[in-house]
């Protein structure tokens, strides 16, 4: 099953949040929300997601501009 993004383009309905594989939000030098992240292991859930059909890897880049530092 497909989906229709805002470009027109159609990609799968699997997708996978990728937001904690970013690191850690710090805030005063403590790890907040999803604390230390395993580069190892997050590539092999981005692996894993492909594989399974994933298509669509929501990174929220906006969030991160909104995080207090």
């Amino acid at each position: 099953m497909q989906m229709k993004l805002w470009d027109g383009r159609s990609v799968p309905r699997i997708g996978i949040g990728t937001w904690a594989a970013g690191g850690a939000a710090r805030w005063r030098d403590t790890a907040t929300f999803y604390g230390e992240v395993d580069d190892v292991r997050s590539q092999a859930a981005l692996a894993m997601a492909y594989d399974i059909g994933a298509r669509v890897f929501d990174t929220l880049p906006p969030m991160a501009l909104a995080m207090p530092s």
